[in-house]
């Protein structure tokens, strides 16, 4: 197929496909990247909820209803994934998300290029390896997905806003909506942009129908789970309900600083980084205003190229999730639409320019995503040493890491075909013993009321557990976090039936291994344990 595309004026409307071979070689590089790190790292927490979620999937519960989750969409995805390789461990999970990575990176590049008076095919596989190193963390790979699924619709029904566009876009909407109940707020709000953008649709009752019968469509597996899965509504709901008893979506961090790039002899790792950062944070609102200031400019006398414009829509209701906590975990993924941004200018400038610009940008993102990597520190030898066994899956992790994936170990196998109690930010832990956790909440980082930690305890009473690990750990180190904070009379039940304590010290947060002494007297102490 040609790599030429035809435009046939200002709109810049597709009229050619762009050439598939080098949006092929930028996936496949894509899948090299992930697959040279594959067996470096894991992440017992955040990683360790996916994983969880998936095998109990795989095991036929379905999320929020049956466990603590998000919406079931990665879930279904991962679970689907192992289940047709025959393995539920940690390095099939990655496998589907390199995947969906390198799904995710050839449909950027695809936005990127799709739009070109010519073609570039070096410049989109410099696109996709800049998309590339943003594909961190692995376990992130649906968000991301989630991100350019809504770029695609969107970017395509500012090409031409046609009925079968609204209905590509509210499709595209309808998938992203089951991955994450956040990036369906986010890209609704994209999507009325868009309408405002485009100031109304030609035909409004056809283009509203067109889009709502995407959005259904792409929604329908949820849909059928809220009209056949008892419980599941319910439990949906309480979902929602719960982020307002939490009062937030996440806890919110300190902008990083431009002062921190001064430090690098206090931390040589991450100073620069923090710097990158910081200087990221300031850059966006003013590429926000320049594409603002540039598209009242040309009013209506020109259209711009809609890839850019659909991508300045999608960022600025995605800013929310990188503003709320400012992290490189959330930077990674609400950074894709500026990505995009940028990439379509560099693509339209001449070779000299080009090529700066894409040097320029792929080096501010390697700097800003090698310690994501997992390579990174397995290269200079720092944190990955530990080889460990994880099921079938040899890894290597850190010594912390380690420590906890033997104590859980340990743990799983003293307490035999009974559950344990792993927490409070350890889901992992299940994950790698393939139990099921005795409650319901396996990550349990939010303050949680009376009636949601008496409920806990009636599952744990029932579980009748002769073992818990507890992480002496806040999250975020602050003061008014912690389980002792958050669930403290689930604390104080499992310290009532479990008085045996081991202490197991790491190189950060010690683990604290409670025991079952004496089970008739342990059984009686705790009978009315947590609820005085």
């Amino acid at each position: 197929m040609s790599a030429s595309l035809t435009d046939s004026g200002p709109s810049g409307r597709l009229q050619t496909w762009p050439a598939w071979w080098p949006l092929l070689v930028a996936g496949g590089l894509c899948l090299l990247v992930i697959a040279s790190q594959i067996r470096f790292g894991l992440n017992i927490m955040d990683e360790g909820f996916l994983w969880y979620g998936a095998q109990r999937v795989a095991a036929g519960e379905l999320p929020l209803r049956d466990f603590q989750a998000y919406d079931p969409g990665r879930y279904f995805w991962s679970a689907a994934w192992m289940t047709v390789i025959g393995d539920n461990g940690v390095i099939a999970l990655r496998a589907g998300n390199a995947l969906l990575s390198a799904i995710t990176v050839i449909v950027a590049a695809w936005i990127v290029a799709s739009g070109r008076p010519s073609g570039s095919p070096a410049g989109v596989i410099a696109s996709g390896l800049i998309f590339t190193l943003w594909m961190v963390p692995g376990f992130k790979a649906s968000d991301a997905f989630a991100v350019v699924l809504l770029l695609l619709g969107l970017t395509r029904l500012l090409q031409e806003a046609v009925p079968v566009r609204y209905f590509q876009a509210g499709l595209c909407w309808g998938v992203a909506a089951t991955i994450g109940i956040n990036h369906a707020l986010y890209g609704a709000i994209a999507c009325l942009l868009a309408f405002i953008y485009l100031r109304g649709a030609p035909k409004p009752a056809a283009s509203l129908g067109a889009s709502s019968l995407g959005a259904v469509t792409g929604y329908a597996p949820i849909l059928a789970l809220h009209l056949s899965a008892p419980g599941f509504s319910s439990a949906f709901i309480d979902g929602i309900r719960m982020i307002f008893e939490a009062g937030t979506t996440n806890f919110s961090l300190p902008f990083p600083s431009l002062l921190a790039g001064l430090e690098v002899s206090k931390r040589p790792l991450m100073a620069p980084t923090e710097a990158a950062f910081a200087l990221l944070f300031l850059c966006v609102p003013l590429l926000w205003a320049g594409m603002l200031w540039r598209l009242h400019r040309l009013g209506r006398s020109a259209d711009p190229p809609p890839q850019p414009v659909a991508a300045l829509l999608v960022s600025l209701p995605y800013a929310h999730y990188a503003y709320s906590r400012a992290d490189p975990t959330h930077v990674a993924i609400s950074i894709l639409p500026v990505l995009i941004i940028v990439l379509s200018f560099a693509l339209e400038a001449g070779p000299r320019r080009r090529w700066l610009l894409l040097a320029s940008l792929f080096t501010m993102s390697l700097l800003m995503t090698a310690h994501m990597h997992p390579a990174y520190a397995r290269l200079r030898g720092i944190y990955l040493a530990e080889p460990v066994a994880v099921g079938g899956d040899r890894l290597f992790v850190s010594p912390e890491t380690a420590g906890v994936v033997g104590a859980v170990q340990a743990v799983a196998k003293a307490a035999g075909p009974k559950p344990f109690f792993a927490g409070p930010y350890l889901p992992g832990a299940y994950a790698v013993a393939k139990r099921r956790s005795p409650i319901w909440e396996n990550y349990l980082i939010f303050p949680a009321s009376r009636k949601r930690q008496l409920a806990e305890i009636a599952r744990l009473r029932s579980a009748d557990i002769d073992y818990a690990i507890i992480r002496e750990e806040s999250w975020d180190r602050r003061s008014d976090l912690g389980f002792a904070r958050t669930h403290p009379l689930v604390l104080a039940y499992l310290e009532k039936c479990l008085p045996g304590a081991r202490r197991i010290p790491l190189p950060s947060n010690p683990l604290v291994v409670r025991v079952r002494a004496q089970r008739a007297a342990d059984q009686r102490a705790c009978e009315n344990g947590g609820e005085e």
